[in-house]
């Protein structure tokens, strides 16, 4: 009977141990330094973190960032990211009750930045990204009220393989996507 006990517990952490094979939480990507083949891309979440949705007010919105189908980071309000990349084509992305894509032409030595737009959603705020102008006049305002972040957060491989299917739909010209120049970088 002793030995019968002893094995419960274990039978018990392999089936849960099983069942979760799968669900792995995904970091985020490794940051890239600085060099002579890379450009500085800024996402900033200026506002006050309440959206209205079908079922009432939401606060603390988060949203995910992501360079295609590689989770970059979540962002909240008031918070903003620098991340370096390679110079060349992306598709940045934010997801939260939708998903939001612009194709990115970087050139490297210059600076991107990207408004993380929170909007009404039926059951949960939707993000938008808004690539900001070098000469907007609330560029330095955003940064001066935003608190600079690491990159944070986890996602799951579910969330990963759904960036990739929104990659591919936009890439198959299924959905609308924001276009920006290597030119525009500052």
């Amino acid at each position: 009977m002793r030995k019968m006990n002893r094995l419960i517990p274990a039978v018990v952490l392999f089936v849960l141990g099983t069942l979760f094979i799968g669900c792995a939480s995904i970091p985020p990507a490794p940051t890239l330094g600085p060099d002579s083949t890379t450009a500085k891309v800024y996402f900033v979440m200026p506002g006050s973190g309440v959206t209205f949705t079908g079922g009432g007010l939401t606060f603390g919105t988060q949203f995910y960032l992501w360079d295609g189908d590689k989770f970059i980071s979540t962002i909240g309000r008031k918070e903003s990211l620098m991340f370096h990349m390679k110079e060349g084509t992306h598709h940045l992305m934010a997801s939260g009750g939708n998903w939001w894509i612009i194709e990115a032409d970087l050139a490297a030595g210059k600076s991107y930045y990207f408004e993380v737009i929170t909007l009404p959603g039926f059951s949960s705020p939707s993000a938008r990204l808004r690539f900001i102008e070098s000469d907007d006049p609330e560029l330095d305002q955003y940064m001066k009220d935003s608190k600079e972040i690491l990159p944070k957060g986890k996602v799951s491989e579910s969330m990963v393989q759904e960036a990739a299917r929104q990659l591919n739909a936009a890439l198959d010209g299924s959905q609308n996507i924001d276009r920006v120049n290597a030119n525009q970088g500052m």
